[in-house]
């Protein structure tokens, strides 16, 4: 697998969700200026100081709806390439990529450039 550099994601810092699109095993999160993750791994949502996780074949009920229209006020990416995004509105949405061990986990997508983990 491929580590992540920080300075590879500093491009989500002030971008807002504009939209979510969900399916059966994967999330999208589509942010302004033409930017994207998906998400195919098992990841968490902070919000309104209760946590909602989302494993593939047990979810829970995610307020998706509640996410639309936050901007990410930060992000941390671990060596394993896990990725905390911090919003505004104190959301905060982790992606445990390494809870995929041996397939894609997420990509980001920034224009033309996809980087996939």
């Amino acid at each position: 697998m491929k580590t992540l550099k920080a300075s590879d994601l500093s491009f989500l810092e002030g971008k807002e969700i504009i939209q979510i699109c969900i399916g059966k095993y994967q999330i999208i999160l589509n942010f302004t200026d033409d930017i994207s993750i998906d998400i195919e791994c098992e990841f968490s949502v902070l919000l309104n100081q209760e946590k909602y996780v989302w494993v593939s074949d047990t979810k829970d009920e995610i307020p998706f709806g509640s996410l639309i229209g936050i901007v990410v006020n930060s992000f941390d990416l671990d060596i394993q390439n896990n990725l905390v995004l911090t919003f505004s509105d104190d959301v905060l949405i982790e992606i445990i990529a390494s809870s995929n061990d041996g397939f894609e986990s997420y990509q980001v997508r920034n224009g033309e450039t996809l980087i996939i983990i």
